[in-house]
């Protein structure tokens, strides 16, 4: 859910010059330019009200992209797929199928590689724009969400992952399968080969 609502949110928010001022607002700058050039007096205040005007179009006029829209990126739908996808492995993982504990923590791992792969996403989406972008061109609220959402397919897995590991090492040594100890034939080789005794 969290996923589906950050791919149909803002993943950018366009705010350039030259993509807010329209051309209505590009005429009616063209008119004040050559009023200032024609009245030099009055050039101060004229060149004053084209910046309040620009202004104006980049506050109000900002483009947002969301995560499915065809004009943009589109990331939003590939995580949003990745995301059904691993709801669908999270059945298994959490026992719908079965409690057989090896095919719980194997349904386990592909949830948690699809959750950090939809986290990737967003983090490569948030990257980029922090890294190249112009300054009036961000990173929406929706790639936040589908990083908070491959978070969350990730943390939900980690305890079986974690049990699995720590019940299978310790279940190996109560059942006699992992020697404790080494005996005292190991030792002594261990010894020789080093010189010591």
């Amino acid at each position: 859910l969290v996923i589906f609502v950050g791919a149909i949110s803002g993943w950018s928010f366009d705010g350039r010059q030259d993509v807010v001022i329209t051309p209505e607002l590009q005429a009616e700058i063209d008119r004040l330019r050559a009023e200032a050039a024609a009245d030099v007096a009055n050039s101060g205040p004229i060149a004053a009200q084209i910046s309040a005007l620009m202004a104006t179009a980049q506050a109000s006029g900002v483009i947002v992209i969301d995560g499915l829209t065809s004009g943009g990126t589109q990331l939003g739908l590939w995580a949003l797929i990745f995301g059904i996808a691993a709801a669908v492995t999270s059945l298994p993982a959490i026992g719908v199928f079965g409690r057989e504990e090896h095919k719980q923590w194997l349904w386990s791992a592909v949830t948690a590689g699809v959750g950090a792969g939809v986290a990737a996403i967003a983090i490569a989406w948030i990257a980029t724009q922090v890294r190249s972008a112009d300054p009036n061109f961000v990173s929406g609220i929706g790639s936040f969400l589908v990083l908070s959402g491959g978070f969350f397919l990730l943390a939900s897995t980690m305890s079986v992952l974690k049990e699995f590991r720590r019940s299978k090492v310790y279940g190996d040594v109560i059942q006699g399968e992992l020697p404790v100890a080494p005996d005292a034939e190991e030792l002594e080789e261990a010894a020789a080969a080093v010189g010591v005794g």
